[in-house]
């Protein structure tokens, strides 16, 4: 691979995600096969796509084989994409009509901010159901499908229409037990009347308010980052929502949270991704990042690029397993290791709850 490849790659990635008149220069390098590996394994197909075909009358355009890999890998998305938003319709009627409070977070509920979100890699449906209605929500869709405990310590599982779906208990899962009982009870207190709703399919769903939506975007990013690795989409993703949002977002509220959550030193640290590699308006970032926020760019996009989407790269076993989960392991012992200082208080103990959760699951399924 050419030295000067990741960089030609992000900064053509920049270029589609706030297009200008010129096309940067890297564009002319570009291998366009390599260009779609890239993507794939940062699950960001669709994004490049939608900036190939501005691109015009250049000298290195892709070739009709080229183009013709491309749109394969973009009509995929978009049949992904349907059936999602129609699996999201239908969850959202059924818990309506049964009366049970919940919201979707992630995912579809953050394509809505794309500016075609129809280019977003859809993945699974995440909803999470408030404790007064779980046991009441888990019965009625028994009925309908066959769940089942993934063992994470967050959600159970199923699939309905070909749509993999997780219905949380918990939105995400800290080391700290004081940290886990403090964001517990911030969801919980986010009923119907606070929640905020997008529209999918003429169907208003509930997701996550603003202010909170931005921290938990971020610890989906920084938990998953430390235990294996995350893709820059879900950096992308953190973007879109700052610059639809941003004007929403209570700072001084956040930043109480942040520092409850002992997060605001890492939250600014990933934030610079946004801003100095992706292409940000610093202005829509909650926060004036300093130098010594932005010092860790290098090595999170260094991890981002080599391990790619969840982690699923850079591995020597592929397979799940014990060994899998010792290769996880020593890479979260090393990631945990060289950010320690973002979040001291949390990753002091996320090894010993990171080989504990990896010890049940590997157990449960033997």
């Amino acid at each position: 691979m050419r030295k000067s490849f990741l960089s030609e790659n992000i900064q053509f990635l920049r270029w589609c995600l706030h297009p200008t008149n010129n096309v940067p220069a890297g564009a002319l390098k570009i291998n366009w096969p390599e260009l779609l590996a890239f993507a794939k394994k940062q699950t960001i197909v669709g994004i490049y796509w939608q900036g190939i075909q501005r691109l015009g009358d250049i000298s290195n355009k892709p070739s009709e084989d080229d183009v013709m890999d491309w749109m394969g890998n973009y009509t995929k998305i978009v049949r992904r994409n349907v059936k999602t938003d129609e699996a999201i319709e239908k969850l959202t009627k059924f818990m309506i009509d049964n009366g049970i409070v919940f919201f979707i977070f992630k995912g579809q509920t953050i394509a809505s901010y794309y500016p075609t979100p129809e280019m977003r890699t859809s993945g699974d449906v995440d909803f999470y159901v408030f404790k007064k209605d779980w046991a009441r929500a888990k019965s009625l869709l028994g009925r309908e499908v066959s769940m089942t405990d993934d063992h994470s310590g967050q959600h159970w599982e199923f699939t309905k229409d070909g749509i993999p779906f997780e219905m949380h208990y918990h939105t995400a899962v800290f080391a700290s037990g004081n940290k886990q009982r403090y964001w517990d009870e911030l969801i919980e207190n986010y009923f119907n009347e606070v929640l905020d709703h997008i529209e999918i399919n003429g169907v208003e769903v509930p997701t996550l308010p603003p202010t909170l939506n931005a921290i938990y975007l971020f610890v989906h990013i920084y938990h998953h980052f430390l235990k294996e690795g995350i893709a820059l989409r879900q950096f992308i993703d953190w973007m879109m929502f700052f610059e639809a949002k941003h004007d929403e977002i209570v700072v001084s509220e956040l930043t109480a949270k942040l520092e409850r959550l002992g997060l605001l030193r890492a939250f600014k640290a990933f934030g610079a991704i946004l801003t100095e590699i992706l292409g940000m308006d610093k202005n829509f970032f909650p926060y004036s990042l300093t130098d010594n926020d932005k010092r860790y760019v290098n090595k999170i996009l260094a991890i981002v690029l080599r391990y790619g989407n969840f982690g699923k790269y850079g591995r020597k076993e592929r397979q799940g397993g014990w060994i899998h989960s010792m290769e996880t392991g020593l890479r979260s012992i090393r990631h945990v290791t060289q950010f320690f200082w973002l979040s001291p208080s949390e990753n002091f103990l996320i090894l010993p709850k990171l080989i504990s959760n990896s010890l049940k699951k590997n157990i449960a399924t033997d």
